[in-house]
């Protein structure tokens, strides 16, 4: 599993983490989790967040995946990463 492509946007008072996940592997995923930290300027994480799916991705299917977390005027960076993956 690799995240291929993501951007986060600040929309009303929320930020939105969008982008597209890829199983790269030759195992179908049936369970993956894609966790955000939240962090300000000085690295220090403020929050964190997920998103998951429980669909089947066959071996080199793509997936959108979507992250909606209340908006922080503190909220300086973010980092996402694959956090779990179950195959089959």
């Amino acid at each position: 599993m690799e995240i291929q492509k993501w951007d986060w946007t600040a929309e009303r008072n929320y930020s939105y983490i969008r982008g597209r996940v890829k199983n790269n592997g030759d195992k179908t995923v049936s369970y993956f989790e894609i966790k955000a930290l939240y962090k300000d300027d000085a690295g220090n994480v403020l929050d964190t967040d997920f998103t998951n799916s429980g669909e089947n991705l066959l071996p080199g299917m793509s997936k959108e995946f979507e992250i909606m977390h209340k908006e922080s005027p503190e909220y300086k960076k973010v980092n996402i990463y694959i956090e779990k993956v179950t195959t089959e």
